[in-house]
């Protein structure tokens, strides 16, 4: 009841233009809010529209977290930061926004500008609502004060739904009771005491991903489901009474008289929680989306002045969460990158889709900060030598790069793509890297870290294990270990390796042209040419092995 009184109370004050109510759970809140403001206001009730929105529609959002290493998500818990991340996530759905204009304009009229907006919704948890509700409206309707009011009315379903039961059909109830506790000792979750609740809104998803509902029907899996207990159609009748109650339960404590509510002491209570998108998820949100920021844009967004917006800029900036960069007019702040994979070689050429894709930016002309030698049998190119760190004294510091990954990527994703990418696994999310003698037993690979390598605080570099000891031998001349690494390289060239350009041919070609020189490299590259009957460069080599191995 003090929910009810709360929002009218909302209404009265701010005089929204529009109510959304977030279905399909905050229908009872707004027909208890309806019923009250009809007994106890003359004016009508704002224009109300209805749109299926709740935690369901976050799946992919939470899918790319994943893929990012940033976990779950919990407003509470992770802060400004991690909601602005969400709210710019939300920007981009663009479907979302198309479906919420023409639910808005259905009721409004073609074309319709709320200017002030005021959402209800029935329970708040972890935050993820409120953001993506009002983060569609901002894109939606840009000029409207946009507000979401949500209680903690997490359980009405399930109990209003047994409470239907029990008082109207007390066999099927013991019954359906019974058979609850009976799946539990099972071990068996949820039971089929918590599938009234399903239905007890009466409206059900036209698709997981649409704004849009419709009427629950007999054929619903969850009234399926409850048909040994009663007939569909008994269940169908359940959302009807269950609504008619609490309009009922309102409209007589509205008649006999209500004590006066503090919008102040609700909000303390914990009973309802209004959100506004703050001038710092605004600005947060905007850095997630460009990587960076500037003053004025601050002020256009968040709606400040410059001097609010040029302290809000310093704050996060003096948390290192942004870096100030450049001068005067032309200063603006960026998001700190903090973490990078170095490349050389393969990687380089050849980075794949997912490291790819979590690349935000390049940097040249990086040296490696150890040396590094064709020292390594790789089994995934059938032996072909490939570049791997070594002591130093046994080959060269050599060219590289740091990809410098996305802001929103967390340093164990970093890795992880890394490693997967090093052992032949990138597509496989459930494997994560290992270090230390872990990672060697396993796949003769581990990922460790450089310190702030070239401005990036957290370079993950590949060291898979020297397994060619003969290349770290001192007693042997280096023209020998060139001719054992070419005989290695031409039988790396099998029918598979030579179609997926993955023998140890290519490989060295690829690390040349990538200005990789190691003091193997040039007797290694001659030794392959002699090989292939003095052939004229590495590609034809390449050929002439594959000619004769019937590959071509």
């Amino acid at each position: 009841m003090e929910a009810a009184q709360v929002i009218c109370a909302q209404i009265e004050s701010t005089q929204p233009d529009l109510v959304i109510a977030l279905l399909h759970s905050a229908e009872a809140q707004l027909r208890a809010v309806m019923a009250l403001w009809e007994e106890t206001h003359t004016a009508p009730f704002p224009p109300v529209v209805r749109t299926n929105l709740g935690k369901e529609k976050l799946d992919r959002y939470m899918l790319l977290r994943d893929r990012l290493g940033r976990g779950a998500f919990n407003e509470l818990l992770f802060g400004s930061a991690d909601a602005a991340h969400l709210l710019a996530w939300v920007a981009d759905q663009r479907i979302w926004q198309e479906e919420l204009v023409a639910q808005v304009e259905a009721v409004m009229g073609q074309g319709a500008q709320p200017s002030h907006i005021l959402v209800v919704d029935d329970f708040y948890f972890e935050g993820a609502t409120w953001i993506l509700t009002l983060g569609l409206l901002r894109q939606a309707f840009p000029q409207a004060e946009t507000q979401q009011v949500a209680g903690y009315l997490k359980e009405w379903r399930q109990s209003m739904s047994l409470h239907w039961l029990h008082d109207h059909y007390p066999d099927a109830w013991a019954r359906l009771v019974a058979a609850g506790q009976a799946e539990r000792q099972r071990g068996t979750y949820p039971t089929c005491l918590d599938a009234p609740g399903w239905i007890a809104t009466g409206t059900d998803d036209i698709h997981a991903e649409s704004l849009y509902w419709q009427p629950i029907t007999a054929a619903h899996e969850v009234v399926q489901s409850l048909a040994t207990f009663l007939p569909a159609e008994t269940w169908l009748t359940m959302p009807g009474w269950i609504y008619a109650t609490i309009e009922a339960f309102v409209r007589r404590r509205a008649r006999e008289g209500l004590a006066p509510v503090s919008l102040q002491g609700a909000w303390k209570t914990f009973h309802l929680l209004p959100r506004r998108l703050t001038p710092t998820l605004l600005m947060l949100a905007h850095a997630w989306r460009e990587h960076r920021v500037a003053r004025r844009e601050v002020v256009t967004l968040a709606r400040i002045t410059p001097r609010e917006a040029t302290r809000l800029l310093q704050a996060w900036a003096k948390h290192g969460f942004l870096i100030r960069r450049g001068r005067g007019g032309g200063t603006y702040y960026e998001l700190a990158g903090k973490f990078g994979i170095l490349a050389y070689g393969s990687l380089l050429a050849d980075p794949g889709d997912f490291v790819a894709w979590a690349t935000e930016r390049r940097i040249d002309g990086v040296m490696t900060p150890y040396e590094v030698e064709y020292a390594h049998a790789n089994c995934r190119r059938a032996g072909a030598p490939t570049l791997v760190p070594v002591p130093d004294g046994k080959g060269a510091r050599v060219l590289a790069y740091i990809l410098v990954v996305r802001p929103d990527m967390e340093g164990e994703a970093a890795a992880d793509i890394l490693y997967r990418r090093e052992t032949d696994r990138i597509g496989d999310l459930g494997v994560y890297c290992c270090n230390g003698d872990q990672a060697n037993e396993q796949d003769g690979v581990s990922v460790e870290v450089a310190r702030d390598l070239a401005g990036v605080p957290h370079v993950f570099y590949a060291r898979p294990n020297p397994n060619l000891d003969f290349v770290l031998r001192d007693d042997l001349p280096n023209g020998e270990k060139a001719e054992r690494l070419a005989r290695l390289a031409a039988d790396s060239v099998t029918a598979e390796t030579f179609a997926a350009g993955q023998d140890g041919i290519r490989y060295l070609a690829d690390a040349i042209r990538q200005g990789v020189r190691t003091p193997l490299t040039e007797l290694y590259e001659q030794a392959v040419l002699r090989l292939a009957g003095d052939a004229p460069d590495l590609e034809e080599a390449r050929r002439r092995i594959g000619r004769w191995k019937g590959l071509v």
